[in-house]
């Protein structure tokens, strides 16, 4: 069974919060508020249709809910090694195509691989570093992949609300999450254009005011990747939870 009301289920998460050791956050009651209003915000449990209303989300949805927006507020954002064993026909072209000498081949194989993880990673800290700024100007942070394809969202009473997608690059965004944006009133940023490397900030303006020593900048950005690792115990110490696990 699902729940009843809005305030209802408000409560079970204060609860799910308080059970894990959290505090309860102002912008985690604005996304739930948000998606009891709007249920096909929520996302859509696995083999099943979206919601169409909150007495369609139970006890586990919630808590799973609230996991998430913890894990993914609070999480290290670590390199993984990447799991897929390489493909000994991609050494065969490189040689074929490239005539790459055998020697090189391992060396260029992982520096692939490591390759793979950064770009695993740009879009969450990516998001992270604009939630800096964003959140001082009214905005919440979906994180945790709390609503769909969603990734800040703007409810202040008086004004329209806004939803607004982030992406790395402009030829990033799946099949999937542009047919749930169509017709919908969900904006769309994205970094940098795939074909000249040219980035995108300053049209950051056009959701947010912010002075010259707020501005999120590339040099900004790079410099906040920096801070973050820097800051980052080695991996093998972290905790499952830590990692978001």
């Amino acid at each position: 069974m699902g729940y009843k009301s809005e305030e209802q289920l408000i409560l079970s998460a204060m609860a799910f919060a308080k059970e894990v050791g959290k505090s309860w956050e102002n912008g985690l009651e604005r996304l739930l508020r948000f998606c009891v209003r709007n249920p096909a915000a929520f996302l859509t449990p696995r083999g099943k249709q979206p919601l169409k209303s909150v007495d369609e989300v139970d006890e586990a949805y919630l808590k799973k809910y609230v996991g998430r927006y913890y894990a993914g507020r609070y999480r290290a954002i670590v390199l993984k090694d990447v799991r897929t064993k390489p493909d000994p026909a991609v050494d065969e072209v490189l040689k074929a195509y490239k005539k790459v000498p055998p020697e090189d081949l391992n060396r260029i194989g992982e520096a692939h691989r490591m390759s793979m993880q950064a770009e695993n990673i740009v879009g969450n800290l990516l998001e992270a570093y604009i939630a800096r700024l964003f959140e001082l100007k009214g905005w919440v942070w979906c994180c945790g992949e709390t609503m769909r394809s969603v990734d800040f969202l703007k409810d202040v009473e008086g004004e329209d609300i806004r939803l607004l997608q982030i992406k790395n690059r402009d030829n990033s965004e799946n099949s999937s999450s542009a047919a749930i944006r169509a017709g919908t009133k969900i904006e769309k940023w994205y970094r940098s254009n795939s074909r000249t490397g040219e980035t995108r900030w300053e049209k950051l303006l056009e959701y947010c005011d912010a002075n010259e020593d707020e501005r999120c900048t590339e040099e900004g950005f790079y410099k906040f990747v920096a801070d973050i690792a820097g800051a980052m115990r080695p991996v093998e110490e972290l905790s499952p939870e830590e990692v978001g696990e």
